[in-house]
């Protein structure tokens, strides 16, 4: 895999990227929608992929955040 293809040109790429390698290791899949609208007027949402047992005593979590202005 060339490293080019972890990253995606819009918000809508990368999502895409997020669910469809979520969905290759059968995460389960939780969406939460968002009220506004992104800058290219797409919808926007928070994604939770999860692994492993939902009772599991440690949970890893990553999340990515972008601030402007």
């Amino acid at each position: 895999m060339d490293a080019s293809e972890s990253f995606a040109a819009s918000y809508e790429e990368a999502r895409t990227k997020f669910l469809e390698a979520a969905a290759a290791v059968k995460a389960d899949i939780e969406h939460v929608n968002n009220r506004h609208r992104g800058p290219s007027g797409e919808a926007l949402a928070t994604d939770v992929a999860w692994l492993g047992p939902r009772d599991a005593e440690l949970v890893p979590v990553s999340r990515t955040e972008l601030r402007l202005g």
